[in-house]
């Protein structure tokens, strides 16, 4: 005779049900993997401003010469340092 209410988990609305027990693991998925990325961006943010603090340190010191930043942002970027390592021609090649 057990049994009970276990017909319930079958139900479309109940939230015992596989289907939106898949449905959160997905959604538990996808905001793990937006917290891994935002902690990246931090990580490299904190990077690029330590990077940027010691260039200013040299530059109040004269051990460096002023530089100008003009567009040196666009090509500091992970996928610009990737081409050049493979040579540059990797979006020419046909």
């Amino acid at each position: 005779m057990g049994g009970g209410l276990q017909f319930l988990n079958k139900k479309s609305w109940h939230t015992g049900g596989m289907k939106q027990r898949e449905a959160v693991w997905k959604r538990e998925q996808e905001h793990a993997r937006e917290e891994a990325k935002l902690k990246e961006l931090q990580k490299q943010i904190a990077e690029e401003k330590e990077q940027d603090a010691l260039k200013q340190l040299a530059e109040n010191n004269r051990h460096q010469k002023k530089t100008q930043e003009r567009l040196d942002f666009m090509y500091n970027t992970p996928l610009a340092s990737v081409e050049a390592e493979s040579g540059g021609a990797g979006a020419l090649e046909g």
